[in-house]
């Protein structure tokens, strides 16, 4: 008698297959709501009998920098930097373009891998608070991470995204997801174009924009309970 609700699910890099929906069909058919946070998910669901399944905002998203603030640590660099953080996932990273882009704007790098990024470059092990102060006082973001790119629009940061390749590619999804809504589709990395992180972003549009996403997913998360 307990109501199941799925709040911005992600089903990463799963293939929309007549075997995989399948498989999650009787599982999904538990739950009395339904809401993921990229496109293809809503496929998915679809394909598995939830046509009710809708795309919501990521958790993260329905709070705003000064919910993250108190919570941060002061355990970053007083110079200008540029962050890099990327996760194991495969990525087409042309690492002497960015250490070219960084020497040239006098820019320390501070580099925090995560889950299996395997590198010679020195990295930061960084604590959830360090993560969020090291990304909050940034000149600059470079990521492959969909809360990577969450946390750099709460932040208002200038940055860019790496696409995924190979198998996971479809992680990718998510971050599309977010980003073509708010017109970013241009912080997408497209080979030797790098110096595109310095574009301003017109944050009071995305934020806007975010505003009303927030608002939509909270009375929609409060009509389900």
């Amino acid at each position: 008698d307990i109501p199941k609700i799925a709040y911005a699910a992600s089903f990463g890099a799963r293939k929309n297959t007549a075997e995989f929906c399948d498989l999650i069909k009787p599982w999904l058919a538990r739950f009395n709501h339904i809401s993921v946070r990229e496109e293809s998910g809503v496929a998915i669901c679809q394909r598995a009998g939830r046509n009710d399944a809708i795309c919501l905002p990521d958790p993260t998203l329905l709070l705003d920098s000064q919910d993250y603030i108190p919570i941060s640590s002061n355990n970053y660099p007083k110079e200008r930097y540029i962050l890099i953080y990327f996760l194991g996932t495969r990525t087409a990273i042309r690492w002497k373009e960015i250490h070219t882009f960084a020497r040239k704007n006098n820019l320390k790098i501070i580099y925090v891998a995560s889950q299996g990024q395997e590198d010679k470059f020195e990295k930061v092990n960084a604590t959830i608070h360090d993560w969020l102060a090291l990304i909050s006082h940034a000149e600059y973001v470079i990521t492959n991470s969909f809360h990577g790119t969450v946390f750099s629009l709460i932040f208002k940061r200038k940055f860019l995204v790496y696409p995924i390749i190979g198998p996971a590619a479809q992680m990718n999804d998510r971050i599309i997801t977010l980003l073509n809504p708010l017109n970013l589709s241009n912080r997408w990395y497209q080979k030797g174009e790098i110096s595109t992180i310095k574009t301003d972003i017109d944050y009071q549009s995305v934020y806007q924009k975010l505003q009303e996403k927030q608002k939509s997913a909270r009375d929609i998360l409060q009509s389900w309970l």
